[in-house]
């Protein structure tokens, strides 16, 4: 009785497989099932980074000034100095770079995203390390903190 049962569900599957191979044939050019937009995309950190550069800077092809840069800084205020508090991003000089070069004695790392903020004669800068498919490597953050900091115009940064 139970290999009966089995039998009939094959062949309902069976027959489920051929309509679904009708509806797709005759659908197909009107629904395209198979396609989506997203198989033509890169995923990798490079072309993240550009997307995410592009998004906060005020001058990005995006044309919305100063708001993705605002609400990016406003969600993370909590976290940053206080000093971050009395920048007005409307009246600041904002430069976006990408895998901006970072200056050490041992060797040579590059920050994703560098955002440099020139604010009322005072100078802040956001770092983004973009790792969507991989993990720091060891001390990285707080190497390129450290490498950032002591840079000076006459050494390269």
């Amino acid at each position: 009785m139970q290999s009966k049962v089995l039998l009939n569900l094959l062949d309902e599957v069976v027959q489920e497989k051929k309509v679904n191979s009708l509806f797709l044939n005759r659908y197909k050019n009107l629904l395209a099932p198979k396609f989506s937009i997203f198989s033509y995309f890169r995923t990798d950190e490079l072309i993240l980074s550009n997307i995410l550069a592009d998004l906060l800077d005020p001058q990005g092809s995006h044309g919305q000034d100063y708001l993705f840069i605002k609400k990016w800084i406003e969600l993370r205020k909590n976290g940053l100095d206080e000093s971050w508090q009395k920048i007005n991003l409307d009246q600041s000089k904002i430069t976006v770079k990408l895998e901006e070069k970072n200056w050490r004695l041992d060797t040579l790392r590059r920050m994703d995203i560098l955002i440099e903020i020139f604010c009322h004669g005072e100078k802040y800068a956001l770092c983004i390390e973009n790792k969507p498919f991989a993990s720091d490597q060891k001390n990285q953050l707080k190497i390129m903190l450290t490498s950032w900091s002591n840079a000076t115009p006459t050494n390269g940064n």
